[in-house]
């Protein structure tokens, strides 16, 4: 065979190999991002969503709810719909101003997600979120994402 086509061969070869390395890589932080930012929004869909329907309910009944309410199924429903199918949560601190939702998994440590509602002194709730996302590759040891509801309830 001819000695500059077994060149051009294997340069091509090296080539393709290269590509493919760099477009793996490429795709993989695509995809990571991607999922980052449709948690992020669900995050922050899902603390909206909260706190639109806490404010439909009123200030004084949430902070004063008792674990046989609805509001924790509703929280609970809510979590898993736009975060993981396995959450499983429960009240860890409740008071006459504010309550505590938290995760019953972990992640290194830390809660999967943890919910703070506030009712003092303001006239509407204020929801606050904190989730430790676990991504598949730059995010692996968790990334706590926050989010603040902009659900404004009435004024009366």
């Amino acid at each position: 065979m001819n000695k500059h086509f077994l060149h051009k061969k294997a340069q091509s070869i090296v080539e393709f190999c290269l590509v493919f390395v760099i477009a793996s890589i490429l795709m993989f932080f695509i995809l990571e991002c991607a999922f980052y930012y449709r948690t992020f929004f669900s995050l922050q869909t899902f603390t909206d969503e909260i706190g639109a329907n806490l404010s439909s309910i009123g200030r004084f009944e949430v902070c004063k709810a008792l674990p046989d309410t609805d509001i924790l199924p509703m929280i609970e429903g809510r979590a898993k719909k736009y975060l993981e199918n396995d959450l499983n949560l429960r009240y860890t601190n409740t008071s006459d101003d504010s309550l505590k939702i938290e995760s019953a998994s972990t992640y290194l440590g830390k809660k999967r997600l943890v919910i703070f509602i506030s009712c003092a002194l303001a006239p509407e709730i204020r929801v606050k979120s904190e989730y430790l996302y676990e991504g598949m590759f730059l995010f692996k040891l968790g990334q706590v994402m926050t989010s603040i509801s902009s659900v404004q309830g009435p004024r009366f």
